[in-house]
């Protein structure tokens, strides 16, 4: 199908992608938005007014390129160049406005991930009422089975970025951790670690840097199927029907989360 034909409607990983696209511009601005250049009181003001506006004037050329209406020619070289520096020096404020000395990795790799969802879910209603974007243009034109591994990819990084913002904060404020957080822990920090993977594989598989295959687009969603969803309903084990008893079955213990005190 082509790019005329889908004007008032897109595939949905296209829909998904252009959203996560834009999410990574708006991520910053929720930092932003919630105080983070205040939380450097030992910054001088003059850093901030050094870094802040190249700042902006990335994202503005960024959501111009992307959600401007879409030309039949190839853009020139010097705006492709443009455009990979903008994206790194919108890399590079993130990671200014997102990272705090005490904060430790996961912490921080945790919120990272989860202010970048909520800037995705944030875009998705601008690109639902956006039509015929550059950005949809592009999209457009990597096959279906590349933009559903990227999506895949995205989802496991996702779930990965969740997990460890549970795990490290996980348990009482003394350190104390139950029963079941004591068992549950190694397999959730492996879990971690296995989506992660995945999530880099589907990101490679997606952009076509190693031979895309249904066989590898059916492992992804396989993949998916037992280790994500699993990593995001063992924390919620407690709420779950059934998962207490099946704990209690396993392990032949009372199954004890903390809840109640």
């Amino acid at each position: 199908m082509s790019f005329q034909h889908c004007e008032n409607r897109f595939p949905l990983s296209v829909t998904v992608l252009a959203a996560l696209i834009l999410g990574l511009i708006l991520c910053p601005f929720i930092y932003v938005a919630f105080g983070a250049l205040e939380g450097y009181p030992s910054t001088p003001a003059y850093i901030i007014l050094i870094i802040l506006p190249p700042f902006l004037i990335s994202s503005a050329f960024l959501l111009f390129r992307l959600l401007s209406k879409p030309k039949e020619s190839a853009s020139k070289k010097i705006w492709q160049i443009v455009e990979i520096l903008s994206w790194l020096v919108i890399a590079a404020f993130t990671w200014f406005v997102s990272f705090h000395p005490w904060n430790s990795l996961i912490e921080w790799i945790g919120l990272l991930f989860i202010v970048y969802l909520l800037a995705s879910l944030i875009s998705l209603p601008i690109v639902l009422f956006m039509r015929k974007t550059a950005l949809q243009q592009r999209l457009m034109k990597r096959p279906p089975i590349a933009k559903a591994g990227i999506v895949l990819g995205v989802a496991f990084l996702l779930v990965a970025g969740c997990g460890h913002m549970d795990l490290s904060t996980m348990g009482f404020p003394d350190g104390h951790l139950t029963d079941f957080g004591r068992e549950t822990y190694n397999l959730r920090f492996k879990a971690i670690f296995a989506n992660a993977i995945f999530g880099f594989i589907g990101i490679i598989y997606g952009f076509r840097w190693i031979r895309p295959s249904r066989i590898m687009k059916l492992a992804l969603v396989l993949a998916f199927v037992v280790v994500a969803l699993p990593s995001v309903l063992l924390p919620s084990c407690a709420i779950l029907p059934g998962c207490p008893q099946v704990y209690e079955t396993v392990t032949g213990r009372i199954f004890n989360d903390g809840s109640g005190g």
